[in-house]
């Protein structure tokens, strides 16, 4: 099993460019033709936004299933 340290270490780069492709896609939502405020009515940007705010919620071990959770589909 990896330490802190070892998983920052692998993972950093990759991590890094995933988040620079969100940032790039967010930015390229907000200049396209017709965008609106990030605060409209698709659904998939408040989704953005919340998966955001469980990424930067560090006192949370369950941030995956968190995420997961908020992309998946209800269950009754």
């Amino acid at each position: 099993m990896l330490n802190r340290q070892q998983v920052l270490d692998r993972y950093f780069p990759e991590v890094r460019a995933w988040l620079i492709q969100i940032a790039a896609v967010m930015d390229r939502a907000d200049r396209a033709e017709g965008a609106t405020p990030a605060s409209g009515g698709d659904q998939r940007e408040a989704l953005y936004a919340e998966s955001l705010k469980v990424l930067a919620d560090t006192n949370a071990p369950d941030r995956a299933e968190r995420i997961l959770r908020l992309f998946s589909d209800p269950v009754d």
